[in-house]
């Protein structure tokens, strides 16, 4: 059984002596055992524990966040998914900025004059979504629920939610189109989160079939603004959950979080110009 004393887990990982002593002084990466004489003693699952506690780290978060996080009851593989999705989120929006400089400098070499829209979506790249807190009476729906990926969930509910409105003549003129997702995407594999696709309505309406109706709670909740096509808003709601939320002190109610289409396909053709608001309960 491989074992390490507290040098030999210095020297193996990189990590100092000191840094290994506060951590365990803090409760935040305790040896597996003590020797008679007061040496610690690490484990392979310490080993992991720390891998953990490193890359966290990178991702910017606090010790105290770490600490909080880590006491999820999740696998190793679980956390090393985890992280793959942060390191996949950061690569994209890395590259996202990337792109948007590459055009700024190359409208800018040939005019010799800075073009204020690509500066625009320059400063939308660098700055990250920054959230309103809203207040909100709850919200009376139609809908339909399916469970599995983001985009295929969506598309299936979507579907049958539709031909239902156009079934019974129900117009969306006035009609907000909303999304439900009961489950945090931090935690819950991409294959077995629920999806419910809901539109507003007025006067009476008989359900049928996979349509039915529900109640939106109504409350506080932090409200995100999303711009672009869906199929990197998963990835915005993920990096909510797992970046935003550890690090603003914010507790979830026990409730669904929610999505505003406010522009989308009904009535803008072009994907990019779509524009979601991102609705998180959160207690007062």
């Amino acid at each position: 059984m491989a074992q390490w004393k507290i040098k030999q887990m210095s020297h193996l990982t990189g990590v100092s002596v000191r840094t290994l002593h506060h951590y365990d002084k803090i409760g935040l990466l305790s040896p597996s055992m003590r020797t008679s004489n007061g040496y610690r003693i690490y484990s392979k699952e310490n080993l992991a524990k720390l891998q953990q506690i490193i890359a966290l780290k990178f991702f910017g978060f606090s010790l105290s966040q770490i600490k909080t996080m880590l006491q999820q009851k999740l696998s190793i593989r679980e956390h090393l998914l985890i992280q793959q999705k942060i390191l996949v989120q950061q690569a994209d929006n890395i590259r996202r900025a990337q792109d948007a400089l590459d055009v700024v400098l190359e409208r800018f070499t040939e005019s010799k004059s800075l073009d204020w829209k690509s500066l625009v979506i320059l400063i939308e790249r660098y700055n990250t979504m920054k959230p309103t807190i809203k207040t909100i009476e709850p919200i009376k729906v139609l809908s339909v629920s399916r469970t599995g990926k983001y985009t295929k969930a969506g598309e299936e509910a979507w579907c049958i939610l539709t031909k239902f409105l156009k079934k019974h003549n129900i117009s969306t003129d006035k009609a907000r189109a909303l999304g439900i997702c009961p489950d945090n995407p931090a935690t819950t594999p991409e294959d077995q989160q629920r999806y419910s696709a809901c539109i507003t309505f007025e006067g009476d309406v008989q359900p049928e079939g996979d349509v039915s109706i529900q109640t939106i709670e109504g409350g506080t909740y932090v409200v995100f603004t999303y711009k672009g096509s869906y199929e990197d808003l998963h990835k915005a709601c993920y990096n909510i959950f797992h970046n935003w939320l550890p690090e603003s002190g914010k507790t979830l109610r026990k409730i669904p979080m929610f999505e505003d289409y406010v522009v989308c396909q009904l009535t803008e053709k072009d994907a990019s110009k779509f524009v979601t608001d991102i609705y998180v309960p959160i207690e007062k």
